[in-house]
Order: C-alpha cells, then structure tokens, then sequence
C-alpha cells in the first residue's frame, strides 16, 4: 500500500472494524495552491487570502447521533 496524502476526515482502515459517529468539521483557504514535483521552487511570491466571512457555514450537532 502506498499513502500519498492523510488529511481532513481521511483514514487508512484494515481488519474487521468500524467508525462510528466520526465526524469532522474543516475549513481551509488555500492563496497559491501546492507544488508537486522534484526540485521545483517557489520565490518572490506574495498570497493574500481576503475572507471576512464570520460565519462559514454553521454547524450544529445531529440530535440522533449518540454522544459520548
């Protein structure tokens, strides 16, 4: 097996089991992006990243989900 990226609600599961109630909640802004390779650079750049939300999306908790 070869995992490139593990990130957000991601997992690597094996065997006999379960996941329950996983939840995630996540929000990224992202000015430039991502560089992918071998020897590959990045200079002189400047990121602005203008995001005046106060809210991004509310989040509320489901009444049916079991709480730990």
């Amino acid at each position: 097996m070869n995992v490139n990226s593990v990130m957000n609600s991601s997992g690597i599961f094996t065997g006999s089991n379960v996941q329950l109630y996983w939840k995630t909640f996540l929000k990224n802004n992202f000015g430039f992006g991502n560089t992918i390779g071998i020897k590959n650079d990045s200079t002189g750049i400047i990121n602005i990243v203008n995001d005046h939300d106060v809210i991004d999306g509310p989040m509320f908790l489901n009444k049916t989900c079991k709480s730990e």
